[in-house]
């Protein structure tokens, strides 16, 4: 039964992509012919994409386009890519300034992605795994996302505290959570140890929109032991400023 989840998806991008070197307008024959499929086969595909808006079917050409699915998506990979390269030179100023590898945490829905990292020139470093996604309640990265978000995505992130645990530091009581999260709104940033990898620690603070909910995080991540004897207050307040500089700036700019 997967195999075949994991095939219709693959057909269904090969489908998108006959469409984008097309010019991004085909009929169903047009794209069958293509694709090699028998056009019942692509037509169920396009019914199923079209019910969720990925295309849509002009009614006086019979000929099938991208939908608004692919434009909201296409709008927001566009937007994280210019965070990503508008982030970078910030990163590097925070790494050279503490020593430590620096990193960008993107919001995946209800969890949390690294998507790029400008590593720590010491020998022994934290470098987090690009692309995997965590839980929002996993860690200073996670928290300071968590503090910041819409009360139905919090509530459905609640749902998870307990459930998912990454190592025994990993926080699993929602009123210690919500003592957390309230105290990481009256700091502006976040801390923490051990909690989603032991021996880690990171010191983070949000990235947020004009509707003021957090869309990624940045993040200082270094070795326990190199970490703890900082005075994380004086860290904090500048990865803080940091990120407040980021999130006026992205605005600034309509980009967030």
């Amino acid at each position: 039964m997967e195999s075949q989840t994991v095939r219709a998806v693959e057909r269904a991008m090969d489908v998108l992509e006959t469409m984008r070197a097309a010019g991004g307008s085909l009929g169903v024959t047009d794209i069958a012919t293509e694709m090699g499929l028998a056009k019942s086969t692509v037509h169920r595909m396009l019914v199923a994409m079209g019910k969720k808006g990925v295309v849509r079917k002009d009614l006086d050409t019979d000929r099938y386009t991208f939908g608004p699915m692919i434009l909201q998506l296409a709008h927001t990979a566009s937007q994280q890519l210019d965070l990503v390269s508008f982030v970078k030179p910030f990163l590097e100023g925070l790494r050279d300034l503490f020593g430590e590898t620096t990193a960008l945490g993107l919001k995946v829905g209800l969890r949390y992605s690294y998507v790029v990292q400008v590593p720590s020139r010491q020998e022994h470093r934290v470098n987090p795994i690009m692309g995997a996604q965590y839980p929002l309640h996993w860690a200073a990265t996670g928290k300071v996302i968590l503090a910041y978000i819409p009360q139905d995505e919090y509530r459905q992130s609640m749902e998870l505290v307990g459930q998912a645990v990454s190592t025994p530091a990993t926080v699993t009581d929602v009123e210690l959570l919500n003592r957390q999260l309230d105290e990481i709104r009256r700091l502006g940033y976040a801390v923490s140890f051990g909690e989603r990898h032991a021996g880690s620690a990171a010191v983070t603070a949000p990235i947020r929109g004009r509707d003021g909910h957090a869309v990624a995080a940045i993040c200082v991540l270094g070795p326990e032991s190199r970490v703890r004897p900082m005075d994380l207050d004086a860290v904090g307040q500048k990865v803080a400023e940091t990120a407040r500089h980021i999130s006026l700036s992205f605005q600034t700019l309509g980009l967030g």
